[in-house]
């Protein structure tokens, strides 16, 4: 039996989890959990405080967020080459996206999302994220030059960033991909790693409803 765990629902991050696990070609069990009953269990918060997926258990070990789970697995699994080795000179640029995608990305895509607030100038300085647009032109001009953000090696960092444009992509007034990103999640969901991932997703959604 794996040592692997995932806590994850087909409608979440966790998705993009499910798909690393397939790229790293790993042994792991799934436990699915429903929003605002099992994730609020006091067995569930133990690992994740929070009460929400993805959480991942290795073991003794437990990791929660997106990239942090990704990261790890990328680490665990050297000989998928999901990310630089520790020692290149391309390492840091691999944290820079992993970060700058959870703590500007998805921070822009959310406040779009739920109109939550009109963020001004001032309020995206303190806040630490720039507008959507401007986000999305930076890494679209780095793409228009690079097959993967690390050129042409594929690594988890592109896991994390397709995973937001698929999810943001569904909602045509948050997100429109031009065509350097259109190209970009088109050959990255071809993998079959991410095509086995989406069956076992819909396998989920099923097991779910049942």
């Amino acid at each position: 039996m794996s040592d692997l765990t995932l806590y994850t629902h087909p409608h979440s991050r966790g998705v993009s989890i499910s798909w690393m696990l397939e790229e790293c070609q790993a042994n792991y069990q799934v436990k699915l959990l429903q929003f605002h009953t099992s994730m609020k269990a006091p067995e569930y918060l133990a690992l994740n405080p929070a009460g929400k997926v993805p959480t991942l258990t290795d073991g003794a070990v437990v990791i929660s967020e997106t990239a942090a789970i990704l990261t790890y697995l990328a680490d665990q699994y050297p000989e998928r080459q999901l990310a630089p080795a520790v020692t290149s000179p391309q390492r840091g640029e691999y944290y820079k996206w992993l970060f700058f995608f959870c703590n500007q990305l998805e921070p822009a895509l959310t406040n779009k999302k739920h109109a939550i607030i009109d963020v001004t100038d001032k309020m995206h300085f303190e806040l630490g994220y720039a507008s959507l647009d401007v986000i999305i032109q930076q890494y679209s001009q780095h793409l228009s030059q690079n097959r993967y953000l690390l050129g042409e090696q594929f690594t988890a960092a592109d896991i994390q960033l397709t995973g937001l444009l698929v999810w943001a992509n569904t909602f045509q007034d948050i997100i429109q991909l031009d065509q350097t990103l259109t190209d970009y999640v088109a050959s990255n969901t071809q993998r079959e790693a991410f095509v086995r991932a989406m069956q076992l997703n819909q396998d989920y959604t099923a097991k779910m409803q049942d």
